[in-house]
């Protein structure tokens, strides 16, 4: 897949055998400088830039070291909880959490 990442480092979309579409993911902190960490927002990123591509289907699976848990507190817990909203709209589950 050819998608431009947008400024975001370390995503690699991949279209496995025409069969499914897999995106690999390393999220880092310090995003634009101010060492906050951002992780989480980099995935609801990459997704509001690539939402109408067709790449988020149905048949996708997304991998990776996010670098993020909602057991933590404050603002990082809630950037975790926005991705998994955002995903929702193509009906992905986050099965970390789930299971």
């Amino acid at each position: 897949m050819d998608l431009d990442a947008k400024g975001l480092r370390y995503f690699i979309p991949v279209n496995v055998n025409d069969d499914f579409n897999l995106l690999c993911v390393w999220t880092n902190p310090d995003m634009d400088g101010t060492k906050t960490s951002y992780y989480p927002k980099e995935i609801t990123k990459y997704y509001e830039e690539h939402k109408d591509s067709g790449f988020f289907n149905e048949d996708m699976i997304i991998c990776g070291d996010f670098n993020c848990d909602v057991r933590l507190k404050g603002s990082h817990a809630n950037n975790v909880y926005e991705v998994i909203e955002k995903l929702s709209e193509c009906d992905f589950v986050d099965i970390y959490i789930t299971n």
